[in-house]
């Protein structure tokens, strides 16, 4: 009887550690995507799309994405693309528990409010892509997950900075 125990409590400890290491593995691994994403954010590269598409969906305000789509070139509309893609995929590690959530209202509201209250609302939604409906999901996520008084904040300076990439630039021509 003693060496069923013996492997029963041997093979309970197993799992129970196997467990425990699948759970630190996760937490990290969901940590660095979230420093990650936030690397990719502020690249030299993505900063440059930002700003460029910024000023896209500010001067074709009263385009909507496929208008955007079908009458610029698309060099100009992939910079708008890659903004709209990245916000889909931080959506996707959200739903599908692939980023520390905690961390995401401070390292991306701000700038995803601007999106959603400059651009995505009037220029995506109406067109019910799913792109569009990933970035409602997004926007109701964040209002779920942020304190009021700060997604206030984000709305209001959304509604006065007219375009990112004349604050980024000084005002100055591309």
């Amino acid at each position: 009887m003693q060496p069923f125990v013996s492997v029963g409590a041997a093979l309970v400890g197993t799992v129970v550690g196997a467990v425990i290491a699948w759970l630190a593995g996760r937490r990290q691994h969901r940590l660095e995507t979230a420093f990650a994403m936030h690397r990719e954010f502020h690249a030299p590269e993505m900063t440059r799309s930002r700003n460029l598409a910024g000023k896209t969906v500010t001067e074709h305000r009263s385009d909507n994405f496929e208008m955007m789509r079908r009458t610029l070139p698309p060099e100009e509309m992939q910079h708008v693309w890659n903004v709209l893609y990245f916000y889909q995929r931080l959506w996707l590690a959200i739903k599908y528990k692939n980023i520390r959530e905690s961390y995401v209202p401070e390292m991306f509201g701000e700038n995803f409010c601007w999106w959603y209250v400059k651009s995505y609302r009037d220029q995506l939604l109406p067109l019910d892509w799913q792109a569009g409906r990933h970035i409602a999901a997004l926007m109701n996520w964040v209002e779920r997950h942020t304190d009021e008084a700060e997604l206030a904040r984000w709305r209001g300076r959304a509604r006065k900075l007219d375009d990112p990439w004349l604050e980024a630039t000084g005002g100055g021509s591309a």
